[in-house]
């Protein structure tokens, strides 16, 4: 039995799929299956699979008849032999020593439930700033407690350079196959049930920012259903730490910010005010001038402002006023 199972689902790879692959056969660890899963394909990439598959016995090949990756990866986890699990995807390469830091890091750390890495990002487009921006922030965030106190902000966990226990599958349950960010909802899942979450300081995969990114396209990974998810946990959550007598405030009161106060009421999500340095009434909301926004003890805020820097220098703001990231201040934009 192998000590990792590393799935790798594609659709249409035919252009990336052999160099994702050649990246696992060239790792310095080499006790792994490589589970490859065609999910759908009309171009050639399965014939390319077929060919690994005859050249290295360590790979195996299967297909899943439900197109989507949640589907995929499920299908994958179903026949995964090994004590861990890693992802791979077909458009991005890991780095020759990655699974061998990852797997020493979970033998060393047996709290710990999921190890990612730091990744370096690469992209054939020229407006790319924001996704680059968005891999410096997850590069940044490295130990649990940064992981938990980050989490309803975006997903601090890159997919494709996770690496987990495969009992965890088994306790907490494997990808949702909703309409929704099947990873992210796997993370916030977890972390709810007090999985320990790390990050290598170390850049040990490329994430490529191809055209065909499923974040970049798809109706899943939509800012809509993103709010969801974050949502259905973050009320779960206020509810049992956040006091019925604080005051939960948003801090925002822009047409995206009413938008994304919305969502989070749909799930649940109590918003007493909203909040922002000029002093206009919201449509549909209370307003509190965040001058008198003074105390922890009487007030709980999340931050809806997604302007590059603007959340930054809210938190430090709130952070000299006695408030704490992850405790009674969180940013979900």
């Amino acid at each position: 039995m192998p000590e990792v199972s590393i799935l790798l689902p594609f659709y249409n790879a035919e252009s990336t799929l052999n160099r994702a692959v050649e990246s696992i056969v060239h790792q310095t660890f080499s006790d792994w299956e490589l589970i490859l899963i065609d999910n759908g394909c009309t171009d050639k990439s399965p014939h390319l699979a077929k060919k690994w598959t005859q050249q290295d016995a360590r790979i195996n090949l299967t297909s899943c008849d439900d197109q989507g990756i949640a589907y995929a990866l499920n299908k994958g986890l179903a026949i995964a032999d090994a004590a861990y699990v890693a992802r791979m995807d077909a458009d991005d390469w890991s780095h020759p020593n990655r699974l061998e830091k990852q797997i020493g890091f979970l033998n060393e750390y047996p709290k710990i439930g999921a190890i990612s890495c730091q990744t370096t990002f690469q992209s054939s487009f020229s407006k790319s700033e924001g996704y680059s921006h968005f891999v410096d922030w997850q590069n940044a965030i490295l130990s649990p407690e940064e992981h938990y106190a980050n989490r309803f902000k975006e997903s601090p966990i890159a997919h494709p350079t996770v690496v987990f226990r495969k009992h965890l599958i088994d306790q907490h349950g494997g990808y949702s196959t909703a309409p929704i960010p099947e990873d992210y909802e796997l993370w916030l899942r977890w972390m709810e049930a007090g999985v320990l979450f790390a990050k290598i300081t170390e850049k040990l995969l490329t994430w490529s920012d191809q055209s065909s990114r499923l974040s970049r396209k798809h109706p899943n990974y939509a800012e809509a259903s993103f709010f969801k998810v974050k949502g259905q946990y973050l009320s779960r959550w206020m509810e049992k730490y956040v006091s019925s007598d604080k005051k939960v405030v948003a801090c925002g009161t822009s047409k995206e910010c009413r938008q994304r106060a919305t969502w989070l009421m749909e799930q649940g999500v109590r918003v007493d005010f909203l909040t922002d340095i000029v002093h206009r009434k919201p449509q549909s909301f209370e307003f509190l001038a965040y001058r008198e926004i003074k105390s922890p003890e009487r007030h709980f805020v999340l931050n809806l402002i997604r302007k590059r820097g603007i959340g930054e220098k809210i938190e430090r703001y709130f952070t000299n006023i006695g408030f704490t990231n992850g405790q009674n201040f969180f940013s979900l934009a």
